[in-house]
């Protein structure tokens, strides 16, 4: 538990951003995470370490002067991950430091989980005869029980965003949640987000026997008629953006098909040292 005055210094360190850090959620959300103790904060030296409670793991933040000073984390990284596993995310463009912090973490007991790339979706064309839109079905709070069952069998829970279920419930309300049903059972799900001013593609599932060609057309018109009734404004020339991991074979579909990689990626480590 954390007293005042080491709440202000640890708050002081992370507002002033002159550290190295892997957290860019925005200061106000974090002095939540504080309020709300949704994170644990500690104080080293002159370094904060950050473990929030995640999706049943942990996610490891720093704050430090350099990047070898996460060393002073190695106890900390050991206890926690008695009781749930602790990964590490590393986002930067064209690999910068990359290579740096790799190798201070695999001393430390990480090893590298996870690659994943950030790609930029093409244009997106609409047609103008709105009676030739395929009709989409937004998912409600009947879907609920379903959709997290899916997700949970079919995604990685330490790398794919899977959301929590009050996460679920509030994408549910904000109509953000686009799927398919045939005979009652959900065989799409198609999350986006709109945050600050870009469209982002959170998950993208369609069950293995539907991967068909006379299922997909459909499926992608329906998405597409979703885009339209956003009214984003100039949507006609907006790009959305998703994660992939680089090993998934439908990154080149996804090449092909128009999208490119931006240079930013997203290096998932994972604390290995029991």
């Amino acid at each position: 538990m954390m007293d005042n005055n080491e709440t202000i210094k640890i708050k002081d360190i992370i507002s002033s951003r002159n550290k190295k850090t892997n957290c860019f959620s925005f200061f106000n959300e974090i002095c939540d995470w504080i309020e709300d103790s949704k994170a644990d904060f500690y104080l080293i030296n002159t370094c904060v370490f950050v473990f929030y409670k995640a999706n049943k793991f942990y996610k490891f933040y720093y704050y430090v002067d350099n990047l070898e000073d996460i060393i002073f984390a190695k106890d900390l990284l050991r206890e926690y991950s008695l009781s749930n596993k602790v990964v590490l995310e590393f986002t930067t463009k064209n690999d910068k430091g990359l290579s740096q912090i790799s190798n201070t973490l695999l001393e430390i007991g990480f090893e590298i989980y996870s690659e994943l790339v950030r790609l930029i979706q093409g244009k997106i064309i609409f047609k103008e005869d709105k009676e030739d839109k395929e009709q989409y079905e937004l998912a409600t709070l009947d879907n609920k029980d379903q959709l997290l069952d899916i997700m949970h069998k079919e995604f990685d829970i330490l790398k794919d965003d899977i959301p929590t279920e009050e996460e679920l419930l509030k994408l549910i309300s904000n109509k953000s949640i686009v799927i398919k049903t045939l005979d009652n059972q959900i065989i799409l799900i198609q999350i986006y987000e709109y945050l600050k001013g870009a469209l982002y593609s959170r998950m993208t599932w369609i069950k293995k026997e539907y991967r068909k060609p006379k299922y997909t057309i459909d499926i992608h018109k329906s998405i597409d008629s979703y885009l339209q009734d956003l009214n984003i404004e100039n949507f006609k020339n907006f790009k959305s953006y998703g994660w992939i991991d680089k090993s998934n074979r439908n990154l080149k579909v996804n090449l092909k098909m128009g999208a490119v990689l931006d240079g930013i990626t997203c290096t998932i480590f994972l604390y290995k040292n029991n």
